[in-house]
């Protein structure tokens, strides 16, 4: 995904559609929506053989705005982060229909999942640094999707709907989980990079 990033990177550097210091904005931009698009394309026809098409659809209405917006996980290797992410929509998916639940139950859990989301601050990725402006925002871009996920939550609560509302609680279970094994890892890395700066 890397080496197909780079040339259409270059592509866009040769005929003058962007300037050389864009390139890296650019190449992790591509790199970042083809590798989505793989996983989402190979989770769609495991979706589509398991008959769960409507499962995979609502889990990605509510996953990718939040993960979009909010940051998270960025596992060091494609592969690694295609396997993770095909496994987090199966457990989600096989999770949803095992896991009973009542209706009020779901719908509070994912309220508090939502005020959680809405009280964090987006996680940064080392390789795409965000300045205060970018911060701000893709907080505001993250709340109107959480206003949106309550919403669907409450149409989903009224109508009765149990299993499409415990998939939502679910997604956004694995969402906050992203977020705060992102955050933690960024704050690992942080203070080895510091520890290797007071020893040198």
């Amino acid at each position: 995904m890397e080496w197909l990033a780079n040339k259409l990177t270059s592509c866009l550097l040769r005929h003058d559609v962007i300037d050389e210091a864009e390139q890296e904005l650019y190449c992790f931009g591509f790199q970042s929506g083809l590798e989505m698009v793989a996983c989402h394309l190979a989770i769609l026809a495991v979706a589509a053989y398991l008959h769960r098409i409507p499962e995979y659809l609502l889990f990605s209405l509510v996953f990718v705005p939040i993960r979009s917006y909010a940051g998270g996980l960025h596992l060091p290797k494609f592969s690694q982060c295609f396997i993770c992410s095909c496994a987090v929509v199966a457990v989600v998916i096989f999770l949803s229909e095992k896991l009973e639940l009542s209706s009020p139950i779901s719908a509070a859990a994912t309220a508090v999942m939502l005020f959680i989301l809405f009280l964090l601050r987006p996680v940064d990725h080392e390789n795409r640094p965000v300045d205060e402006d970018e911060q701000h925002f893709f907080s505001y871009k993250l709340r109107r999707a959480i206003l949106g996920i309550g919403i669907l939550t409450a149409v989903l609560y009224l109508t009765g709907l149990n299993h499409y509302l415990v998939l939502v609680m679910l997604t956004l279970a694995s969402a906050i989980i992203s977020m705060f094994v992102g955050k933690w890892l960024q704050y690992r890395r942080r203070g080895i990079r510091a520890q290797i700066a007071e020893d040198d």
